[in-house]
C-alpha cells in the first residue's frame, strides 16, 4: 500500500475534526460524517483497492479494517461488497476455493454495532452467490483479535453461516504484528 495515500487519507480526517471537533456523544453520526468527507475526497475505486485485494498467486484475499473504517459509509457498502465479492470469485475461478486474511486492528465493540449493516448486506450476497461461498472459503484469519471477541462474536453470529464459524482462526494482538507483517511480504 501507498503510505502517501494512506497520509492523504489521514489529513482529510484530521482536517475534518479540526473543522468540527470531536464528539465525546454521538461518536457515530459523526464517523459517518467524516466517512462520506474522506469518500468526497478520493476515487472510490482507490479507496477499495487499497482496502482489499488478492495476494498474488494465491487463493487469499486481504481485508484491512485501519482502512475501511476511514470511509465505509452506508453510500458506497455495496460498492466496497461488490469489489470484494469479485475478488472472491476470482479466488473461485483460479483455485476453487478462497481464504479471506482480516486486519481487524482497533476494531470495537461500537464498531462492530456500526458495521452491522454493512455485515449483513455481504453475508446475505454471500450466501446468494454460487450457491453458497460459506462451503467454499476455507479459512477466515483475524488479525488483531479484539478482546472483546465474544461480545462482537455475540452481535454477528445471527449473521454468519454456521459452516463459517469453526473456520475463523483468530490471532491475539502480540502474535498478529509479526504474522501479518510475513502474510503481507510473503
Amino acid at each position: 500500500m501507498d503510505n502517501s495515500f494512506l497520509s492523504k487519507v489521514e489529513q482529510i480526517k484530521e482536517e475534518y475534526y479540526d473543522k468540527n471537533g470531536k464528539n465525546i456523544v454521538f461518536k457515530k453520526s459523526q464517523k459517518n460524517e467524516c466517512a462520506k468527507e474522506i469518500s468526497a475526497n478520493f476515487d472510490l475505486n482507490v479507496l477499495i483497492r487499497n482496502t482489499t485485494y488478492i495476494i498474488p498467486n494465491t487463493n487469499k484475499v486481504y481485508f484491512n479494517y485501519e482502512i475501511f473504517k476511514l470511509y465505509a459509509n452506508s453510500d458506497n457498502y455495496q460498492d466496497i461488497y461488490n469489489y470484494l465479492l469479485y475478488l472472491i470469485d476470482i479466488c473461485i475461478d483460479n483455485y476453487q476455493n478462497f481464504e479471506i486474511h482480516m486486519n481487524s486492528k482497533s476494531f470495537t465493540i461500537s464498531a462492530c454495532e456500526r458495521y452491522k449493516t454493512f455485515v449483513l448486506l455481504l453475508t446475505q450476497e454471500c450466501l446468494k452467490k454460487r450457491g453458497n461461498y460459506s462451503i467454499l472459503l476455507d479459512k477466515f484469519y483475524v488479525y488483531f483479535t479484539p478482546n472483546s471477541i465474544s461480545n462482537i462474536i455475540q452481535i454477528c453470529s445471527p449473521f454468519i453461516d454456521s459452516l463459517v464459524k469453526p473456520k475463523f482462526i483468530l490471532y491475539d494482538k502480540k502474535e498478529s504484528e509479526e504474522l501479518l507483517q510475513n502474510f503481507l511480504h510473503h
